[in-house]
């Protein structure tokens, strides 16, 4: 999976919020999201749907599936726990860790996102107040 395909399951999981097979994003959410073009969008949303990430329904728009929802999950998982560790261990303010964090995420893998949890004492929460998940399995 490449770093565009897990930031489109990164957005739909939080403009989705909860698994639900019925709750759809409109493709024109995601051009405003992103900023790219609904060609674009929609080339994004045919791939991610054949890899069975998403469901999607012409006119009615793009839903995360059992296994999108689950990706996009960790990878808010990932970036919120990166954030913290750069807040809480290396001393960087909680308004310069965001970017960082984005770049790590997609370098992170199940074993070293497992490590983390644990070296942080799996915490509920990142610097911002956001809620980490915690049921990241699939």
């Amino acid at each position: 999976m490449n770093r565009g395909e897990e930031d489109y399951l990164k957005g739909l999981y939080k403009l989705q919020g909860v698994f639900e097979e019925e709750v759809f994003i409109k493709t024109k959410e995601l051009m405003t999201l992103f900023g790219h073009s609904l060609p674009s969008v929609n080339e994004m949303v045919k791939r991610l749907q054949e890899e069975g990430f998403v469901s999607y329904k012409p006119y009615v728009g793009v839903s995360l599936t059992k296994k999108g929802f689950l990706q996009g999950e960790k990878l808010i998982k990932k970036h919120r726990l990166w954030e913290l560790f750069l807040t809480a261990s290396l001393g960087l303010s909680s308004d310069e860790v965001h970017e960082e964090a984005e770049k790590l995420e997609h370098a992170t893998s199940d074993r070293v996102l497992e490590a983390l949890d644990a070296f942080l004492n799996r915490p509920e929460n990142c610097p911002h107040g956001q809620p980490i998940p915690q049921n990241t399995s699939d």
